[in-house]
């Protein structure tokens, strides 16, 4: 189910008016057209396709004109896509009703007795929708970028600071003013164009934190994660599987075999990667089709159009020049597969970042949001280049982003307030930006986001989640011999006891040795400052960053940006990340107008 476009208003004439906008903005940045839609006096829908040419429909209710469409990968227990679009029109949607569907998406539904738009998005908000007004009309749609374009906005400055600061934008934020990001597992209404209630139907208090006997618990996930995937692949029969040398994607592989799938594995990067290096010893023990993807010599100009062409799915709200390989390989993988699965999320059973409260881990009320803000978000630094005068450090900003996502859970322990800022704040718009990307290509999922999954994963004790003890157990549940090949940092998958505490030191030092000495041969041949002059060799980019004529030269202070652009034709420029972001930045502007 590709992206969505909803105009709602009271005025025929601006809903009109605007729907054709809306198609025209769509063929000119995207090269879109509908794949389904449907308009009314009040109302359009427009529905267009992923780009692998997956098109979903409007399903509609011509006795009640009522209709529902959707946006992402979505499943109920016995139903997907489309098949369970009419569920929305059978009952209002609610906390109750929407308990059993999984994936990420971006659900519409119109009752028409009640004229009433409901958009529902995602347990964590991973498809990313956004919503806008003009001209009486509320504005809905996947893409900020076409809701900029409609609207004309002018930047917000505390987006563009995370942006430059860390590639992502947190909160509700867009990187332009007055569009802004619905949250996450929420349902919200409208009527006539105006927003009439919220509710949220899923979130960390509902989570029954309790002490449960290991076992137990690492038996429930399993079936847990194998029914999640049992149920993709009811419908997604030809999945593929991101491979890596951790434990994320070693715990989906060993549920798709106990499960007995059949499935292919896919892993990217440079031959003498950790990753590709374990990844491929994997499918030889395990014996799965598997195949490797290295990206071979990339002329500056191909880097540049691959950016290019990855704005529409971006929305420039990630660092284009990361995810244009990305883009190129799921492009090609699409052709060939149903879905792609990733071990996205499984940091839930590990208890990720759980390291910065100790002593104090699993206390209530220790939790200490400036600490986690510095370590965790602001870690890198203000860059200062933006004109705009903020009366807040960086890290303030972010402690005070950490309060408000944690309001509501301070008397919980500070290990589910620490998940909450995991999943409530990073994988919401550093995960789920990604995955929507990726989303308008093709199907794509991870097991670990269903709600079974991270209902058993998050109530598991702190005990058994610290050090990756349940990640360990539950490979080994899974698949004993998957836990007896070493982690791409050589120590052992299995779990630490005595009768295996033997294998771990020998190897963690082998390991260690090989992979520090390939880092620093990585470092020493390729730098980011070779890739980025080599950018500057294109008469396009010297055309695109000429400070005096960029379209977000007014975002900037002048000298600090002539400085970094200088600085960034030079051979041992560090800053790559940053070069990309103002890049990106510019391509985006440039779009939008």
């Amino acid at each position: 189910m590709g992206q969505l476009f909803i105009i709602q208003g009271a005025q025929e004439c601006a809903v009109h008016e605007l729907r054709e906008k809306a198609r025209r903005a769509f063929q000119s940045l995207t090269g879109l057209s509908p794949s389904s839609e449907l308009s009314s006096a009040t109302h359009a829908v427009l529905k267009f396709p992923k780009l692998n040419g997956d098109r979903s429909k409007i399903v509609q209710d011509a006795a009640t004109q009522s209709w529902a469409c959707g946006a992402g990968t979505f499943f109920t227990p016995q139903r997907y896509g489309d098949a369970a679009l009419p569920l929305l029109l059978e009952q209002r949607p609610s906390e109750e009703t929407l308990d059993e569907w999984n994936g990420i998406f971006a659900l519409a539904a119109f009752a028409g007795p009640q004229r009433e738009l409901s958009i529902i998005t995602d347990r964590l908000g991973s498809l990313h929708v956004y919503k806008t007004t003009l001209r009486g009309c509320v504005l809905i749609s996947t893409s900020s970028l076409i809701l900029a374009a409609l609207t004309q906005p002018d930047w917000d400055p505390i987006a563009c600071r995370e942006f430059l600061a860390t590639g992502t934008v947190f909160e509700q934020r867009s990187l332009f003013r007055g569009i802004e990001k619905l949250p996450p597992a929420t349902i919200v209404r409208f009527r006539d164009g105006l927003e009439v209630s919220r509710t949220r139907y899923w979130g960390l208090h509902l989570i029954p934190y309790r002490d449960v006997d290991s076992r137990t618990c690492v038996h429930e996930l399993a079936d847990a994660l194998t029914g999640s995937i049992q149920t993709i692949a009811r419908h997604l029969p030809q999945p593929v599987m991101d491979l890596t040398g951790g434990f994320d994607s070693r715990a989906l592989a060993g549920s798709m075999l106990r499960a007995g799938l059949n499935f292919e594995t896919v892993v990217n990067g440079q031959a003498t990667d950790g990753d590709v290096l374990i990844a491929g010893r994997i499918a030889r023990e395990r014996q799965l089709q598997h195949r490797h993807y290295e990206r071979g010599t990339q002329t500056p100009q191909q880097w540049l159009e691959q950016a290019k062409s990855a704005l529409p799915l971006c929305d420039g709200e990630i660092d284009l020049l990361l995810y244009a390989p990305t883009m190129d390989v799921q492009r090609g993988l699409s052709a060939e597969f149903d879905v792609t699965l990733n071990g996205s999320n499984g940091e839930i059973c590990k208890g990720y970042w759980w390291e910065l409260l100790f002593p104090n881990t699993g206390r209530d009320r220790c939790f200490d949001p400036h600490k986690v803000a510095a370590q965790r978000f602001a870690y890198a630094g203000d860059p200062g280049l933006l004109a705009h005068h903020f009366d807040q450090n960086l890290t303030a900003h972010f402690a005070e982003i950490l309060a408000r996502n944690n309001s509501g859970l301070e008397n919980h322990p500070n290990t589910a307030q620490m998940d909450n800022i995991y999943l409530g704040v990073r994988m919401q718009r550093w995960q789920g930006r990604i995955a929507s990307s990726t989303a308008r290509i093709w199907p794509c999922l991870s097991p670990f986001m269903f709600r079974d999954v991270m209902h058993v994963a998050l109530s598991a004790p702190p005990r058994l989640r610290v050090r990756n003890r349940l990640t360990r157990r539950l490979v080994e549940h899974l698949d004993p011999h998957l836990s007896a090949i070493p982690l791409d940092d050589g120590t052992p998958a299995m779990p630490l006891r005595l009768s295996t505490a033997h294998y771990f030191w020998p190897l963690a030092k082998k390991y260690a040795t090989k992979a520090m000495h390939r880092a620093f041969q990585r470092r020493a041949t390729v730098t980011p400052g070779n890739k980025i002059r080599g950018l500057w060799q294109l008469e396009e980019i010297h055309r695109i960053l000429r400070p005096d004529s960029m379209e977000t030269a007014g975002l900037y202070e002048p000298s600090k940006l002539k400085t970094l652009l200088a600085a960034s034709q030079q051979e041992s420029f560090s800053s790559a990340a940053l070069f990309g972001r103002v890049l990106t930045l510019e391509l985006a502007a440039r779009a939008v107008k």
